[in-house]
């Protein structure tokens, strides 16, 4: 696809590329380039403003950031940013007047900032689908999060949906039942917080997969299996989840679409097309991280259980055969 006598070329800046969500957002990126007949640059970067001088490993890594100035016109004619995850440890105005400096289209990608066209999952839908299923069928009561900065529109808008469920249901939240980690696996000192003040939480939201594989190993150490002594799910339903031990129970934010979409919103933008904010849907996935429903009603025969069971199976198979083949 030309614009003029030039090929499009579309620029796509993100904080690092080793997380699953980034790499399979990418993927999306790259299949729909293929399908379109544009070329994508990737820029590598990593986080505004995150302050690590005790870290000799990474204390230097704000000058990855370098590489975000070469998205430039001339280099790319429009760019999609991750700026949720760039921007984690940065206040919106600094992410804002980074943006600024760009003179090309420009489209965030699960995130959302006046004045950008964007595209984003529908953050609360899913979740509040998760929570309604342990208040109502399992019958918690208490339920903590672990959630991510404030910086981040995808952690914002989750902790916002669990304290809106929790009120819809008449459930009160202490304030230690709820804890802000870094969206990653790291945030051990979190998950010994949340559980050791409240150690008898009947469920915990994690804000993403990965934050709920950390959760994982932190319940092992105390003999806790999630399941049985403590409902868990996350959001992201990444490949590991599914495989995790017992599978992790998620909320489906499908994020090959999201860098589908952002690309097609892009090209359409460059070609001088008007453009809407997009929602992405969401969904929950019931899995066995969730105890089991005290509601008798939700008890089900063999046949349909088995019938589920090979859903279950065609949907993870297939799923999984497509990630590794790209």
């Amino acid at each position: 696809m030309q614009k003029g006598n030039k090929r499009i070329r579309i620029g796509v800046l993100v904080g690092g590329i080793i997380d699953n969500v980034t790499q399979t957002v990418c993927k999306g990126v790259k299949r729909a380039a293929k399908q379109m007949d544009v070329d994508i640059m990737v820029f590598p970067g990593k986080y505004l403003d995150r302050d690590l001088p005790d870290n000799q490993e990474l204390m230097y890594e704000y000058q990855f950031n370098t590489i975000f100035s070469y998205a430039k016109r001339g280099n790319v004619d429009a760019i999609l940013v991750m700026a949720g995850s760039i921007g984690c440890f940065t206040s919106a105005e600094n992410m804002k007047k980074m943006l600024e400096q760009y003179t090309i289209p420009c489209v965030l990608v699960a995130s959302k900032i006046d004045g950008y066209a964007s595209i984003m999952y529908d953050n609360k839908a899913g979740v509040k689908k998760a929570m309604e299923y342990l208040i109502e069928k399992v019958n918690c009561k208490k339920i903590g999060m672990v959630g991510g900065s404030s910086m981040n529109v995808d952690a914002k808008e989750r902790k916002e949906a669990f304290f809106e469920s929790m009120q819809e249901h008449g459930l009160e939240v202490a304030k230690e039942w709820y804890v802000e980690g870094d969206l990653t696996r790291n945030s051990k000192k979190q998950f010994v917080q949340l559980l050791d003040q409240t150690p008898d939480l009947d469920a915990v939201f994690c804000v993403n997969d990965d934050t709920a594989m950390g959760f994982y190993h932190e319940l092992k150490l105390r003999n806790l299996q999630p399941g049985k002594d403590i409902s868990v799910f996350g959001f992201d339903d990444i490949i590991s989840a599914a495989k995790a031990n017992p599978p992790l129970a998620s909320v489906r934010a499908d994020a090959a679409d999201l860098g589908e979409r952002a690309l097609h919103m892009a090209v359409r933008i460059v070609q001088g097309e008007k453009v809407s904010d997009e929602l992405i849907p969401t969904r929950f996935i019931l899995r066995d991280s969730i105890c089991e429903s005290q509601n008798k009603s939700e008890i089900v025969d063999e046949a349909d259980g088995l019938k589920r069971l090979d859903e279950a199976f065609e949907e993870i198979f297939w799923r999984y055969k497509f990630e590794t083949k790209r």
